[in-house]
């Protein structure tokens, strides 16, 4: 079902497997190659000699410490509390969310004032995510459960990711026609 998600990121470079032959898209995604993927969506690019600094103890030898240190520096990462980013535990819901809608913030694309939340769980998610839960809901790239709730602590395989950032990227590709239109 994800095929055409995976090949449109993979045509744009954004996605690579986790070997030459395989995606895993039934994998967790983790926070590493969500970076990762977000870093070249927003097709940002760092030296070899690029240093930054990020708060995380775990990532000094990652091999996506630059682009992890990238995006903290661009306040894509600010859902990522505490002394550890944890780049190889399953990412959830929430996280996902709070980093695109980073992605999408950082190209003019977000909420001016308000905005609503519409979930049951609302309540058990995470502040910081809050509102990329929300405006991600309101650009149909993120749904709720048919309970009516959101699963914020729920993980995410890569299939889901590959979606939601395809989604996210077309949707940052309409804006920007929009505005050369007018």
């Amino acid at each position: 079902w994800a095929e055409v998600y995976l090949q449109y990121l993979y045509q744009l470079n954004i996605v690579n497997g986790q070997t030459e032959t395989k995606f895993n898209p039934n994998g967790q995604i983790t926070p590493a190659p969500l970076a990762v993927m977000i870093f070249r969506a927003a097709d940002l690019s760092v030296e070899e000699d690029f240093e930054t600094y990020a708060p995380y103890n775990d990532i000094k030898n990652n091999w996506a410490a630059k682009e992890i240190a990238a995006l903290y520096d661009y306040g894509l990462l600010d859902v990522f509390q505490g002394g550890n980013f944890n780049p190889n535990k399953p990412a959830t819901r929430e996280e996902v969310a709070a980093i695109t809608y980073g992605l999408m913030a950082l190209y003019g694309l977000g909420f001016d004032d308000e905005y609503s939340l519409y979930f049951k769980d609302a309540s058990s998610m995470d502040p910081l995510a809050k509102e990329g839960i929300a405006f991600l809901q309101q650009e149909e790239i993120l749904t709720g459960y048919k309970d009516g709730t959101f699963k914020p602590k729920a993980n995410v395989t890569r299939a889901q990711f590959a979606k939601i950032l395809t989604l996210a990227t077309l949707k940052l590709n309409e804006y920007y026609y929009d505005m050369e239109l007018e």
